[in-house]
């Protein structure tokens, strides 16, 4: 969490290599994993989509007011 509260592409990242990439097949790039988002800038930066990208996450954005509140 960032000493704010709100979500930042750094804690966001930090997640997603802490957790999500430890708790996936693997982890290691060899299979395609597809993460749905709700659109967040934190989570569409130019960073998080190449990082994704070198991993080979596919990001899938969902449309907006269509995710759980």
């Amino acid at each position: 969490m960032s000493e704010t509260g709100w979500s930042t592409t750094s804690t966001f990242k930090d997640y997603l290599e802490n957790h999500f990439l430890t708790n996936i097949n693997k982890g290691d790039g060899s299979q395609p994993v597809i993460l749905l988002l709700d659109g967040h800038t934190t989570h569409t930066s130019t960073e998080m989509m190449k990082w994704a990208r070198e991993r080979n996450i596919h990001l899938f954005c969902l449309p907006a007011h269509t995710s759980p509140a």
